[in-house]
């Protein structure tokens, strides 16, 4: 028998009672049964839906929170949410602008067959070590999104210029961006090494711990954060919080968190009305001065000057 779309349960009332103009823009399914789904709209819930096989999510065009099991995780542009199989997933949005979103979804039979003729031993031992069941499971977090497949996803959402190639697997939509999952992995495996001298499980959920943290930053970036409560989202002191967090990323809880202020306010300032000091406060900057020389120092520009270039 054959099974009703997955993600278009999810378009109905049942995930999503909020939603009045959700819709699926674009569906594709290749012969292994991997789908794309793309929906554009203003309102939209999805609350604490397990997925059934791994996902990929991606919005381009906002800053949408999500809650990844139980942990806060921002969908952004550039960025892209990994859910393994089994894994709930929660959005929710009401805004006055249409949200692009684009799900997309390997079959098991693909992702065992994939993973058969790509994983190295070094894959095997992280990703083994990764999950209690000694099953093979990815880091369930955010990622940084190539701009080659920034420009995919937009063709998704625009609608224009894709197509699954079901002729040759290395042009295949899935088998790029499923490449790319094991490649920012890959690039993830040595930040492992700057853990404290423990077994590599251990290292692994220190290292997951610490992708926590980043996540809760990342989602109240507006807010005024302290290491105390950005300490307590990793479940780690204060002391040991910033003494791994330092010899694993080379900067500073502090300096990540400005760091990501400033990308929301460049964000800001490209693609919304609020004037200077609007965004200014609203990534939870108090001095407009201190704002304007910390965004300057970072991109170069003052912020006035960026929007008047708009």
């Amino acid at each position: 028998m054959q099974t009703a779309n997955y993600f278009e349960k999810a378009l109905t009332e049942k995930f999503h009672p909020f939603s009045t103009t959700a819709k699926v823009v674009k569906t594709q399914k290749d012969v292994w049964g991997n789908e794309i789904n793309s929906i554009s709209t203003k309102n939209y819930e999805l609350n604490g839906v397990v997925f059934p096989t791994l996902t990929l999510v991606f919005c381009l065009n906002n800053f949408l929170p999500c809650k990844l099991s139980n942990n806060d995780v921002l969908l952004k542009p550039g960025n892209f949410v990994l859910i393994n199989k089994g894994q709930k997933f929660s959005i929710y949005f009401n805004d006055d602008v249409e949200n692009d979103l684009v799900f997309i979804k390997f079959s098991q039979d693909y992702l065992d067959e994939y993973l058969l003729h790509h994983l190295k031993e070094e894959d095997l031992n992280v990703l083994k070590s990764n999950n209690k069941s000694n099953q093979i499971a990815f880091f369930d977090k955010t990622f940084m999104l190539n701009d080659n497949l920034v420009f995919d996803i937009k063709n998704i959402i625009n609608n224009t210029g894709f197509s699954i190639d079901f002729k040759s697997e290395s042009n295949s939509v899935f088998f790029k961006f499923l490449s790319e999952v094991l490649t920012l992995h890959r690039i993830d495996y040595p930040l492992l090494q700057k853990m404290p001298p423990v077994k590599l499980s251990t290292k692994i959920d220190l290292y997951k711990r610490l992708c926590l943290a980043k996540e809760y930053i990342d989602s109240n970036i507006s807010g005024k954060l302290n290491l105390d409560e950005v300490a307590s989202a990793a479940c780690l002191s204060q002391f040991h919080f910033l003494r791994i967090f330092k010899s694993t990323f080379n900067e500073t809880p502090h300096k990540y968190i400005v760091s990501r202020k400033l990308e929301k306010a460049y964000f800001l300032l490209k693609t919304s009305t609020l004037n200077f000091k609007e965004i200014c406060f609203s990534v939870g900057f108090d001095s407009a001065s201190s704002f304007g020389r910390l965004f300057k120092n970072r991109f170069g520009m003052s912020p006035m000057l960026l929007k008047n270039q708009i």
